[in-house]
């Protein structure tokens, strides 16, 4: 990073995997700026508390002359106070799992600041929703590989068995990049499933070394988690369900650091940025096909100690469609030979030969041939019909449209349940952009997008114009963001004014009644599917749901004067009245 420095380079993007020491990467590095710029002050911002704690003991520990000039803090907290400090109040920013950079609350307010020097640290450059980190960091390259840390000895040795089930996923539904949740739930709750896996824990993790290990078991939602905790503990073996609804999590962990609880059973808490050194088990109970958040529930488990060299990766292997399956530690790795318990990267194993390990031992019988290319490799930077609405500027019902009566055509299709999957390449959208003459929309042209939908006047019922008044009126003009509490306050009372006076509150078709607008939580779902999804569609606005905020798009923001915001409101007012008179 210094050499990068001396180039002129302003930002870097370390691609390293979870384990590799990135963080002590950037505390040396942070050491040598903080010498050649002795008055600097410094920025660390993380995901959540624990990164932030662990970011606190380390600086303590090894760099405690510089811990009053270094703030450390969430996401969340940046984002709700950025503004309070000039651009240039801090030389050096880091930004850990910066994976995260370019969602639009965290880029804000990265964006605010103007450092000698901006560091991102992240094990995966690849995002779920596609956005590219070039966009903050510039452009990088990926220092070193996973299977190349595997290969030195800088992270433990991944150890692999699969449990093959019979349950089918081959009719759930997939929205462009993940399994349908709640679809996902229905089909594998299933208690065979998850007796089968309780059956290989007991089995291979109850004796010897293998059975001090502790590990995490990943589970789709709390139920599942719920489910898994009764099960094991019903075996013999301790553990415990933790999810966003945990209460005492801390004394949980504590146990569990602790070694009285053995496994813990996993809801979307500890696959970022939780780190337990010792961890040794690994249980992919939930099939995902983003290769990130396997990638982030791996790296859990890739800490390499003085007293744990590998880690035991149990991949659940379900029944899949042909075109979607999911990740496995076979398919991250492009291993297409499976031996129970061996590593990962070995692809020379012979029949008769034993594997041993944690006093697990086991003979080859067979090498079994595995798929390795997952739906995350077979299909990677493709769009969905919903992307692909965005990138062209309109709806996914004018895209669903266009391909219903031959206008543009799907790159694949393949049937999900009663409906059908379409997907895109990259290359067929940009030929279809280009044949169907479709302007680009980008940041720059973003201020005039807005004037132009804004002039469509395309109001079904009124939501979208007291909507946008209430969120002008408690909006940061420092921020464009306002609370969403407030802004449906806004909302739902000038619904609830028109009741008061007697008037009608919109056309038949709206529900808005005395007794729905007293629902709040109703209000509220209906404030964000239509109309506050109208222009988040469009990327004009997003909502924080970690902050409880709704956000114009920064881009826009910037763009926007005090006499636009003037021209807004009035359009919509006037608009209110006109649509009021035709009721």
């Amino acid at each position: 990073m210094a050499r990068r420095r001396t180039e002129g380079a302003k930002s870097f993007l370390a691609v390293l995997p979870t384990g590799t020491g990135k963080s002590h990467i950037v505390l040396e590095d942070l050491a040598r700026f903080a010498h050649t710029k002795p008055s600097s002050k410094a920025l660390i911002c993380a995901p959540n508390t624990t990164i932030v704690d662990d970011w606190r003991t380390r600086i303590s520990n090894t760099l405690p002359h510089l811990r009053d000039r270094i703030t450390v803090c969430t996401y969340g907290w940046i984002c709700r106070h950025y503004a309070e400090f000039s651009p240039d109040h801090f030389s050096y920013v880091v930004i850990d799992e910066a994976h995260h950079a370019v969602a639009p609350a965290l880029k804000r307010a990265i964006q605010h600041f103007d450092p000698d020097f901006l560091v991102g640290l992240t094990a995966t450059d690849q995002r779920p929703d596609k956005k590219r980190l070039e966009e903050v960091f510039g452009s990088y390259r990926v220092g070193l590989s996973l299977p190349e840390a595997m290969e030195k000895g800088i992270v433990a040795t991944a150890r692999a068995f699969r449990i093959e089930t019979n349950v089918d996923l081959s009719r759930v539904r997939v929205n462009g990049r993940e399994y349908v949740n709640a679809d996902l739930e229905k089909t594998i709750r299933v208690t065979s499933r998850n007796e089968l896996i309780v059956d290989v824990l007991q089995h291979y993790f109850t004796k010897g070394a293998a059975g001090q290990r502790q590990g995490v078991v990943f589970c789709v939602n709390v139920r599942h988690t719920k489910e898994m905790e009764r099960l094991l503990n019903g075996a013999g073996i301790s553990a415990k369900a933790i999810s966003g609804q945990t209460r005492n999590i801390q004394r949980i962990m504590e146990n569990f650091r602790a070694g009285r609880i053995r496994f813990l059973c996993s809801c979307q808490m500890i696959s970022e940025g939780w780190d337990y050194p010792e961890l040794g088990i690994l249980v992919m109970a939930r099939p995902t096909l983003s290769r990130v958040l396997y990638l982030q529930q791996l790296g859990r488990g890739l800490r390499r100690t003085s007293t744990k060299r590998d880690v035991f990766v149990v991949d659940v292997v379900d029944e899949y469609g042909a075109m979607v399956q999911p990740c496995s530690l076979h398919s991250i790795f492009q291993n297409p030979y499976y031996v129970p318990f061996g590593d990962v990267l070995r692809r020379d194993y012979e029949p008769g030969e034993w594997v041993e390990v944690d006093g697990i031992r086991e003979r080859v019988e067979r090498i079994v041939p595995v798929e390795v290319a997952s739906f995350a490799e077979k299909y990677e930077g493709w769009l969905s019909v919903e992307q692909v609405a965005r990138d062209f500027f309109v709806n996914t019902g004018t895209v669903n449209s266009w391909i219903k009566r031959g206008r543009i055509t799907p790159s694949v299709s393949f049937p999900f349940g009663n409906k059908t999957i379409h997907l895109f390449s990259p290359e067929d959208v940009v030929a279809t952009r280009e044949r169907l003459r479709i302007p680009v929309h980008d940041d720059s042209t973003i201020r005039d997008d807005f004037f132009a939908f804004l002039e469509e006047r395309d109001y079904s019922l009124s939501y979208k114009m007291p909507f946008l008044l209430s969120l002008l009126g408690h909006m940061d003009p420092r921020t464009g963001s306002a609370a969403i509490e407030a802004v449906l306050d806004g909302y739902a009372g000038f619904y609830l004014r028109r009741i008061e006076r007697g008037l009608p509150v919109d056309r038949p078709s709206c529900p808005y009644t005395a007794e729905f607008l007293a629902n709040r939580k109703a209000v509220r779902e209906s404030m964000l599917r239509n109309p506050f999804e109208k222009f988040e569609r469009k990327r004009f606005m997003y909502h924080s749901r970690d902050l409880g905020e709704i956000a114009l798009n920064h881009a826009l923001l910037a763009r926007m004067g005090d006499g636009d915001w003037e021209r807004v409101r009035a359009q919509m007012r006037e608009d209110l009245e006109d649509y009021y008179a035709r009721v």
